[in-house]
């Protein structure tokens, strides 16, 4: 199941935390033409033990606080919480609000170079699933904008612009901060339209190739029969390791001989080899070394494929 999230239809405290407050309004004068990026200022649970209450600690201040303030979704490092419908204006971005759509994240400072990266990954990552779907629905472009950027679109009612710091907004705040990881953030993004369920990539389980048979550099095909000079042509062949015997079964010789032709190259019965003392035993495989020798008294004459 994909990470993005979608807004709930019915318009009710349960569904949308800052309804309340009554700090915000239930129409848009102007179309949405970005999406502003703020830090809360106030909670955060570095330590992410248990449950992180920052987000749902947040809106309780906004909605017990003389602060006309309220903003779409606010996220930490466990979740994302629904405050208000995107197709209200929120007062999030003064001068800008009726135009833009605004999420907070849990984070005291505006720092993102002091945190431990845990954390900075599981609150980007609810931020990016905050923004998502605003991002589809409203096609706000996955790039940070500029106020003239954005003061442009809204004069022109042109297309909207893309993501902006609401310190570019207001110049008495410094939110997201110099630090933020746009490119992390945006990856997210990206990822949770794409249908990603997590920000870490999906391990795969581990390839095991397909075993492929190779003619071995120097194979050499033995033949030890009674018979000196003689072509193999109707024997059978099985194998106990390197070791090979004649049998009789044609059917089995039909199978072994593929074999044989895909390790060598050659079709054995075109093969002519030697040996001198009668034991019906076959060799298929380098030279004879310790561990896979010929037995004792065979002496033998090897032809090379």
């Amino acid at each position: 199941m994909s990470a993005m999230l979608t807004e709930p239809k019915t318009v009710n405290s349960a569904n949308y935390k800052l309804l309340p407050g009554k700090k915000f309004y239930t129409t848009r004068s102007k179309k949405v033409k970005a999406a502003v990026v703020h830090v809360t200022a106030g909670l955060q649970d570095l330590g992410m033990v248990g449950t992180d209450e920052s987000a749902e600690g947040t809106n309780k201040w906004a909605l017990g606080s003389g602060v006309e303030a309220s903003w779409h979704r606010i996220a930490d490092t466990d979740g994302v919480e629904s405050c208000l419908p995107s197709w209200y204006t929120a007062w999030q971005a003064k001068g800008y609000n009726s135009s833009t759509v605004g999420v907070e994240i849990s984070n005291v400072d505006a720092r993102w170079d002091n945190k431990p990266k845990n954390w900075v990954k599981w609150t980007l990552w609810h931020a990016a699933r905050a923004y998502a779907d605003y991002a589809v629905k409203y096609k706000i472009p996955i790039r940070r904008a500029t106020k003239a950027e954005l003061d442009r679109a809204i004069a022109s009612n042109g297309s909207p612009v893309g993501f902006i710091d609401h310190s570019r907004l207001s110049t008495n705040r410094s939110d997201p901060g110099k630090t933020f990881p746009w490119t992390q953030f945006f990856g997210y993004i990206k990822a949770i339209i794409a249908g990603a369920t997590s920000p870490d990539p999906p391990v795969k389980p581990p390839v095991t190739p397909a075993p492929t048979r190779k003619a071995v550099p120097g194979m050499l095909f033995y033949q030890i029969t009674g018979n000196s000079n003689t072509t193999v042509n109707a024997a059978v062949i099985v194998s106990d390791g390197f070791q090979m015997r004649w049998v009789s079964s044609s059917a089995a010789w039909a199978n072994i001989k593929a074999s044989v032709k895909d390790q060598i190259g050659k079709d054995p019965t075109t093969i002519k080899v030697k040996s001198l003392d009668g034991l019906g035993l076959v060799w298929l495989g380098p030279l004879p070394v310790a561990g896979y020798p010929i037995p004792k008294g065979v002496k033998v004459e090897a032809v090379t494929p």
